[in-house]
């Protein structure tokens, strides 16, 4: 069975589980939720930091990875300016979070989290200059950077290390094997842990279900809505950026791809057909590496 079947059968059974279960029952199935959520996060900081580095250690020339690197950063930040402004607007206009009790959630996050919540309001009452933010880039230890999550500090120094590492030349070719690997075995990790969706939905809605009662469905329902809709407009914009620099169509890359969190990573088999085409060899090999290298073998 599909995964995407699997998970709304897990969804359809949590509604079930949080209505017929008492409510105290029904939400101690969170766990399976939280544990799901937590086996993503412990991966997500070394898949971040093997996939990137084992991209750019790929490449050789200095030439080439400037040209790679100013390619892969522009279209990465067009892409999510397109998609944090498609986010917000469809938050705003259908407003998917009405009739949520937010203070339940937030004495939930709380509760849960408090080290966390605690950290996200002193950001979000520090006023920050464009200095600090600069400043801050720089990890003072890598190691305590990968610990509190800070992934631009960790992109930052992967990026640098990654730099050396080429720039050291045939001495560092059995770690640039050990680091190719290493991406491949978070790769994999990733995709088993994305099994275990149906568990942790099945939790998690059993839990929402019994702390906000049956009607966060209509809630659920418009935010899904929601979601489906800023996909859309998402596929309609990029499938237009791609046919305009790439001269190819998006039926080739976007149309013929199904949706879901590993799909997500297929997604940049785009590249393939950019390749194709005759994009930049470089750029391409670059960005296979880092999205999709385990659909390339």
């Amino acid at each position: 069975m599909k995964l995407w079947k699997q998970v709304l059968i897990g969804l359809a059974l949590g509604v079930i589980a949080g209505i017929t279960l008492e409510k105290d029952v029904a939400k101690e199935l969170k766990i399976f939720g939280t544990i799901f959520m937590n086996l993503i996060k412990m991966v997500i900081v070394p898949l971040i930091f093997f996939a990137l580095l084992s991209g750019i250690t790929s490449i050789s020339g200095e030439g080439n990875f400037t040209r790679v690197g100013v390619k892969g950063f522009s279209a990465y930040i067009l892409t999510a300016v397109f998609a944090v402004l498609i986010g917000i607007t469809a938050g705003h206009v259908m407003k998917p979070g009405v009739g949520i009790n937010m203070q339940e959630l937030i004495k939930q996050s709380e509760t849960d989290n408090k080290k966390a919540f605690e950290d996200t309001l002193t950001v979000a009452k520090t006023n920050k200059t464009a200095k600090d933010f600069l400043i801050e880039l720089i990890p003072t230890n890598p190691i305590k950077a990968m610990a509190d999550d800070k992934y631009l500090q960790i992109i930052v120094f992967t990026i640098f290390l990654g730099i050396v590492i080429n720039m050291v030349g045939e001495k560092a070719k059995p770690i640039k094997d050990i680091i190719n690997s290493a991406s491949a075995i978070f790769f994999k990790t990733i995709e088993i842990i994305i099994k275990l969706a149906p568990l942790g939905v099945f939790g998690y809605m059993a839990f929402s279900i019994a702390d906000q009662g049956p009607e966060i469905l209509r809630s659920l329902a418009r935010l899904i809505f929601t979601v489906l809709l800023a996909c859309l407009v998402q596929y309609i914009i990029f499938g237009f950026l791609i046919a305009f620099f790439a001269r190819i169509s998006p039926n080739d890359t976007i149309a013929r791809k199904t949706w879901g969190f590993q799909n997500q990573l297929k997604f940049f088999d785009a590249i393939r057909c950019l390749y194709k085409y005759g994009w930049n060899r470089y750029l391409s090999w670059y960005m296979r590496i880092i999205f999709c290298p385990r659909l390339w073998n």
